[in-house]
């Protein structure tokens, strides 16, 4: 069996973690891994993602196999001249790529990307060896398919990711509100959390969000980290994800793959698996400058991202109440898509290509 060297991000709950090893499990069938995890341990390191099947995987490095680095370029330098092939797998938001990224990126034999969109900024950005699509992925058996009503009441909303502005979480509470004016029947959850930042309080953040507008705060539910995410996705009626961008959009494709009708921006990663088809697709799109205090605090220094239209989203809302068995069609071929062409066993295979 071939061997690889993954350096990856295995112990937390972020969603860089959850795809290195959903993605090692996957490959670990078909190549003989060597797993390095890339952080020293700190506060937000836990083991217990992993499972029974993966602690024998994290192995010391094999000098005469390939490399693969999952995560940004700041930490391609565990590949520098030491391995037969080195590959970067690269997942960003920005229309823009750093210059210091582009040259550690055009150091290696392949980087590797989660959507054709990506490949596209790589390629305007100046990085000029081979770049691959290996998409994200789910797992089908840990996200079956939900019993949905046809006319559930109260109606149930969600969303779920990272407490940041590239999520659009201020774009959809103001749609909630226009859409919906306080309706007690209607109902939004926020599974919001953000481990790089210590002291969030999500509901602190949801009302700083909303401060001037009419908030309906009986009518939001905040919800902090859960372990099991298709519990929330089973007890809910649609997955609204109104980014201003994605890398790949984790929770827009497990939502999918319970089969939940889901409102979603037509941009970034995002277009290698929603289609008119299987989601309910924003597209009135302005580009504004990426910024976030968070992570981006200069605007425009990562280029540019989209910004949904908040009318459209709330338009979209209130389609998908009143046609519900027409948006629940649209789900299921989205749980059909998801299982025909967005598993991990799909992006190992994908992965398989380069050697």
């Amino acid at each position: 069996m071939q061997p690889l060297n993954f350096f990856g991000h295995f112990l937390t709950h972020s969603g860089v973690a959850l795809q290195s090893r959903n993605f090692a499990r996957a490959l670990s069938s078909r190549l003989d891994l060597h797993l390095v995890q890339l952080f020293q341990p700190n506060e937000f390191t836990t083991g217990q993602e992993l499972g029974a099947d993966m602690p024998r995987l994290f192995r010391k490095p094999r000098p005469d196999a390939p490399a693969l680095a999952f995560w940004t370029p700041d930490f391609y330098k565990v590949l520098a001249g030491r391995y037969p092939r080195r590959i970067g797998y690269y997942i960003f938001e920005g229309s823009r790529i750093p210059a210091g990224y582009v040259k550690r990126l055009n150091k290696l034999d392949d980087v590797c990307t989660a959507s054709a969109w990506g490949v596209r900024v790589l390629r305007s950005n100046g990085v000029s060896v081979p770049c691959h699509v290996v998409p994200g992925g789910v797992d089908p058996l840990r996200f079956p398919r939900a019993e949905l009503p046809d006319r559930p009441r109260p109606f149930r909303f969600l969303l779920v990711g990272k407490a940041e502005r590239r999520k659009g979480i201020d774009l959809l509470v103001r749609a909630f509100n226009q859409a919906f004016e306080g309706d007690p029947g209607i109902r939004l959850t926020l599974s919001i959390d953000n481990m790089f930042v210590r002291d969030l309080v999500p509901e602190r953040y949801v009302a700083e969000l909303t401060a001037g507008l009419p908030y309906y705060a009986d009518n939001i539910d905040i919800v902090h980290f859960v372990e099991d995410i298709r519990v929330l996705f089973q007890a809910h009626h649609c997955g609204v994800f109104p980014s201003r961008a994605e890398g790949i959009g984790l929770p827009i494709l497990e939502a999918m793959a319970c089969g939940l009708p889901v409102i979603a921006s037509h941009n970034s990663g995002i277009t290698e698996y929603a289609d008119d088809g299987n989601a309910i697709l924003l597209k009135q799109l302005e580009m504004e400058p990426v910024y976030c205090p968070l992570f981006f605090p200069v605007a425009g220094e990562m280029g540019t991202w989209d910004s949904p239209d908040v009318d459209e989203l709330a338009e979209k809302m209130r389609w998908v109440v009143e046609h519900y068995p027409e948006a629940k069609r649209i789900g299921a071929q989205a749980a059909a898509d998801v299982r025909a062409r967005h598993t991990w066993e799909h992006a190992a295979d994908r992965f398989m290509g380069l050697f």
